[in-house]
């Protein structure tokens, strides 16, 4: 029973992490996308299609992180 309780406490928590770390992976993505657009490595064009791509993913992740905070209510 104890180990029961274990992942259902662990488990949300460990989804938690690995959804702020990939939230975090992806912000220094865009960083390194913006310096890169600001040294003109990159032009307009590609940067914007980055910011897209991770601002989507970023907004996913997020809802992932809001809507889990909904459903992991232990109610005794």
């Amino acid at each position: 029973m104890k180990q029961n309780f274990e992942k259902l406490i662990n488990n949300p928590q460990k989804e938690r992490k690995t959804i702020l770390l990939e939230i975090d992976r992806l912000n220094n993505r865009l960083k390194q996308a913006r310096n890169k657009l600001m040294e003109g490595v990159i032009d307009d064009e590609d940067y914007f299609e980055i910011k897209t791509e991770c601002k989507g993913q970023i907004e996913k992740l997020e809802a992932k992180l809001t809507k889990g905070k909904d459903n992991k209510k232990i109610d005794f």
